[in-house]
């Protein structure tokens, strides 16, 4: 078969029988053919060919037809570009621009000797130092070839893949091993780098591009081209970014005859057909009694003749770089068994003395935890000491409940207790006796108004704090059935409002004009009510409102605030105006008696 033209094999064998003095063995004659087809793409390029992915940029037409044109054997196979009208022949044109990403790609469809696809930028990175890098695509699972130094930034390679692919490197992202790669990160900071075959890094595309999505699994493409289309005059040219797909590589010359005067190439038959499987044997045949017993006779013929050669009459041997081989000290087998012993023990010796180490450092280390964690005890035993002794010291200076009151009350009586017998034990006369009775009593007296002072606004804080947590309780989300999601109902609205409404009336240091905003709020909430709790609401509200009009000093509101305060609270508490206050009953309704909540309309 030709392997140029698809049409000339069923003619050449003719002229073979016509003239045979023209055809001539290839293996003996011109081996142009052979040459010609494992040529470098940039060596064509230079003697001014016609690379095999390059396109006739002239505007004549081939002289074969598109159907007798021969099937690409090898290299790198495009997406073919239809032309749209069917009477305009298309011409495939490469940008100057990209004329060296197309030689560079031809050279990366001839596989390497070690089977790795070769790189457009393996000649721009030394040779010690570049790695070939796969980028594998997921999940669509076709892959990227390159070639790149490897102490190189990511930035770089987000920079290559951007002009191979076509897309912006915004758009993609690189990981080794579920490590994403920033822009900052070196390469073999990042990944390991393998010592035989290629660095295996993940490429993700937020969106795959459309020029992609013709690759399937398993495929490789060392980039992308932008061809420009032309459909002849009157129409305007196309550019078109056709993905580059690495295939099988050419076919192998091995030998055949070539026409003397048409050039065509006839090939053995062994490359034109399939290859035959070898049989496997097994391991186990080639190490059988029959294999190792038996005898063939070979010929042994010695390498350099010149070695058997000895000096004689005429010939002159040159023994410069002679010398003299002698054997060692004979070593007998008793001397043999002692050596072996003598490094055993030495063996042994190092051996137990490596185990001996080990135990001694397993053994400090115990040591070590068990000092740790004594520590660890003792300082949290210390702490935890230190904090009950504390929380001792603020219940005495800053009581809060009962119990710590009552424990205030006996402490004091201890005390009268022992410095009363102290006074009576005493040596003193009766006289000085009382006088120290009396000063005592001064003293129980000062510490027991101390200790009142302290209760009373101990009982303050906590009727505050009670008064908070109530009002948040009624107002925190409601979680609703088994999913736990957190709901804000009208009810919980309105709790709110109240609450809003109630912290402002305990804000002091407020001007007029913000007072009497905060009192005219309250009292159109509670003017939709009518009973006996809201007017007297509103008329706290309009009393405190004419006060501050005549500018009366804000002490002498203290007492009617308080009263407002108690009033509101009052009427947050009540279910009939704050439904979610419903929940908070200590009594059950039924069972209370408010007269000041009746509602005039419920008689």
């Amino acid at each position: 078969m030709s392997g140029d033209e698809a049409g000339e094999p069923a003619a050449a064998p003719q002229e073979q029988e016509e003239a045979p003095e023209e055809v001539e063995n290839a293996d003996e004659g011109d081996p142009a053919p052979a040459d010609e087809q494992h040529q470098p793409a940039e060596e064509l390029a230079a003697e001014g060919k016609a690379t095999p992915d390059e396109a006739p940029i002239s505007g004549a037409q081939p002289e074969t037809d598109a159907a007798d044109a021969p099937p690409e054997e090898g290299g790198a196979q495009q997406q073919s570009v239809q032309p749209q009208d069917e009477h305009a022949q298309p011409m495939t044109t490469i940008e100057p621009q990209d004329q060296a990403l197309a030689v560079a790609t031809d050279n990366a469809a001839s596989p390497l000797d070690n089977g790795q696809v070769a790189s457009p930028r393996a000649e721009g990175v030394n040779d010690s130092n570049a790695i070939q890098v796969k980028f594998l695509v997921l999940p669509e699972g076709f892959s990227h070839v390159g070639t790149y130094a490897r102490d190189i930034p990511a930035v770089y390679m987000y920079s290559q893949l951007e002009k191979d692919l076509f897309i912006d490197k915004h758009h993609f992202h690189i990981s080794w091993e579920g490590h994403p790669f920033q822009e900052t990160d070196i390469l073999n900071e990042i990944a390991t780098i393998p010592d035989d075959g290629p660095l295996i890094l993940h490429l993700r595309f937020d969106a795959l591009p459309s020029h992609l999505r013709t690759l399937s699994i398993g495929e490789i493409t060392p980039g992308c081209k932008n061809v420009t289309v032309s459909y002849g005059d009157g129409i305007p040219n196309q550019s078109v970014i056709v993905t580059v797909v690495i295939a099988y590589d050419r076919k192998p010359f091995i030998g055949g005859f070539r026409h003397k005067n048409t050039g065509a190439l006839f090939h053995h038959a062994v490359s034109q057909t399939d290859p035959v499987e070898k049989e496997t044997k097994l391991v186990s045949d080639k190490v059988s009694r029959e294999t190792q017993t038996q005898g063939k006779t070979r010929t042994v013929q010695t390498v350099r003749e010149c070695a058997t050669q000895m000096a004689g009459p005429g010939l002159l041997v040159n023994t410069a770089n002679d010398f003299v081989v002698t054997s060692r000290p004979y070593c007998t087998s008793q001397q043999l068994h002692t050596l072996r012993v003598s490094s055993a023990v030495v063996i042994q010796s190092h051996t137990r003395s490596w185990f001996a180490r080990k135990a001694a450092r397993r053994l400090r280390g115990e040591k070590e935890e068990v000092a740790t964690e004594m520590a660890k005890t003792d300082d949290q035993r210390r702490r935890e000491h230190e904090e009950k002794r504390q929380h001792e010291i603020d219940r005495r200076t800053h009581p809060r409940t009962q119990k710590d009151f009552t424990t205030l009350y006996n402490e004091l009586e201890m005390w009268r207790f022992l410095e009363t017998r102290k006074i009576k034990e005493s040596d003193m006369s009766k006289e000085e006796k009382q006088l120290a009775l009396q000063e005592l009593l001064k003293k129980e007296t000062k510490l027991l108004q101390t200790i009142h002072k302290l209760q009373n606004a101990a009982a303050k804080e906590n009727k505050e704090n009670r008064i908070t947590g109530f009002l948040q309780s009624m107002t925190a989300f409601r979680k609703m059935g088994t999913t736990g999601i957190n709901v804000e109902t009208p009810f919980t609205v309105r709790a709110k409002e109240l609450m809003d409404l109630y912290s402002g009336l305990q804000l002091t240091g407020l001007n007029i004009d913000e007072r009497l905003d905060i009192l005219l709020h309250v009292k159109w909430t509670v003017k939709e009510f009518s009973c006996p709790l809201t007017r007297s609401i509103v008329e706290l509200v309009d009393r405190e409102a004419d006060i501050l009009n005549r500018g009366r000093p804000v002490k002498t509101l203290e007492g009617q605030r308080q009263q407002l305060h108690n009033l509101f609270l009052q009427f947050i508490e009540t279910p009939e105006f704050n439904p979610s206050a419903l929940n908070h009953q200590t009594v059950p309704l039924e069972y209370a008696v408010r007269p000041l909540v009746k509602l005039d309309n419920k008689r």
